[in-house]
């Protein structure tokens, strides 16, 4: 398989109008919603970059974790044709893509009044996606992967540009099977950390209080749905080549997890790895925008395992003479903010101390490999002052102490 250059152009690097309209974009839309919530900063990056590549997003988690309300902000925000609906076994087409026209009907045609639902939407939010019956399921398939909507002999392009869907469990059904497998990406939303349960209190407070206030939403900078489509062109100009072969063992990687990575998924994955480009300001994809990649498991459990292979693959290209110069690296790329200072000197100490007791030479062994991780991870922590390089120094000493007393033990 090669995956072609999809641009004539040389440029690497975005122009300065587009530039600004992606900061725009972070600025009006991403960066509010992540001001107001906690611990959703993953969720609101993957969403951007979905939204501007046009897929399918699906977000899994109980019920009070403010999964709604991610998508409710963002799809405001846009400034577009926004519908969401929640679907239960009772829930009818009518509900999601209009009546249909009963003067036509009389003269022997079915036309739906689409009028303000699903099909005029520009973004799509539907809650507990999974609970719908089989009319509105089939409906939805042509939908997401076609963007077209079908009645009978009725079919009709839409201008849909994302469609997320939210629930708080996997199909286990097999007919629901051909649904899970559209949302390109899925994502978990869980319950705040406990250490962040202060500051959940504090912003919660505070968007309680926003409510009560008199300002109102439409006096917020907004970023139009043309603003998004206008970006979404400049994926055509998006340089794959560089790519093609670590992509390829990435999935090879990813397929022997046992992830049913499908042909169909693999091919529409590209157009998140552009996405993700672009957000970088670049027109050209690297390894560096594998990071979505992470979201591509069948079941929870592969989450931990594949978001530790897809942030190897990335690490290595980061490290290696082949990455773009003056290139930037996002945040969620290399999931840096996963490494502080303080919990690898945390996790020293806990590995030294059950090092210190008497173990035999395979558990040692064991723990030599994890003090050679920790000081690998060391390399991804950057100082923000004199005071923490210090501190990150002192600990790579001891690292490497703990090191040379286990090789003269031998």
């Amino acid at each position: 398989m090669r995956i072609p250059a999809l641009t004539k152009k040389k440029e690497t690097f975005m122009s300065y109008d587009f530039e600004q309209s992606i900061e725009k974009l972070r600025r009006t839309v991403m960066n509010p919603i992540q001001d107001q919530l906690v611990d959703k900063d993953e969720i609101i990056e993957l969403l951007a970059v979905t939204a501007l590549a046009g897929e399918n997003l699906l977000i899994i988690g109980p019920p009070g974790t403010a999964k709604s309300q991610i998508v409710q902000d963002f799809a405001r925000r846009l400034s577009g044709q926004y519908f969401e609906c929640l679907l239960t076994r009772f829930s009818e087409p009518n509900e999601l893509f209009g009546p249909i026209d009963l003067a036509k009907l009389k003269e022997g045609f079915v036309v739906t009044n689409t009028q303000g639902m699903l099909p005029e939407a520009d973004f799509v939010f539907l809650d507990e996606v999974f609970n719908g019956n089989s009319a509105i399921l089939n409906s939805l398939l042509h939908i997401m992967n076609e963007r077209t909507f079908q009645r009978g002999a009725e079919k009709k392009k839409l201008p849909l540009m994302c469609l997320v869907g939210a629930s708080n469990r996997i199909p286990d059904d097999p007919v629901l099977q051909a649904m899970y497998d559209r949302f390109l990406v899925r994502i978990r939303c869980d319950y705040v950390k406990p250490s962040s349960l202060p500051l959940l209190l504090e912003r919660g407070w505070k968007n309680e209080v926003a409510k009560l206030s008199s300002i109102s939403h439409d006096e917020r900078e907004s970023f139009s749905i043309a603003e998004l489509r206008e970006l979404r062109e400049k994926l055509a100009e998006v340089n794959m080549e560089r790519i093609q072969e670590p992509y390829l063992l990435l999935v090879e990687k990813i397929r022997d997890l046992g992830v049913a990575l499908s042909d169909r998924r693999l091919v529409h994955l590209l157009r998140l790895i552009a996405a993700s480009s672009i957000f970088s300001h670049r027109k050209e994809a690297t390894p560096a925008d594998f990071w979505v990649m992470r979201y591509t498991w069948e079941e929870p459990h592969q989450a931990e395992i594949l978001d530790e292979l897809v942030t190897q693959s990335i690490r290595e290209y980061v490290e290696s003479p082949d990455r773009l110069e003056n290139e930037k690296i996002s945040e969620i790329s290399l999931k840096q903010n996963s490494y502080s200072l303080s919990s690898l000197e945390k996790r020293f100490q806990n590995i030294y101390q059950q090092y210190e007791k008497k173990q035999t030479k395979l558990e040692k062994i064991f723990f030599q490999e994890q003090f050679h991780e920790i000081l690998h991870l060391s390399s991804w922590i950057h100082p923000k002052s004199e005071e923490e390089k210090k501190d990150l120094t002192h600990l790579e000493k001891k690292i490497r102490f703990a090191l040379d007393e286990f090789s003269s033990q031998e």
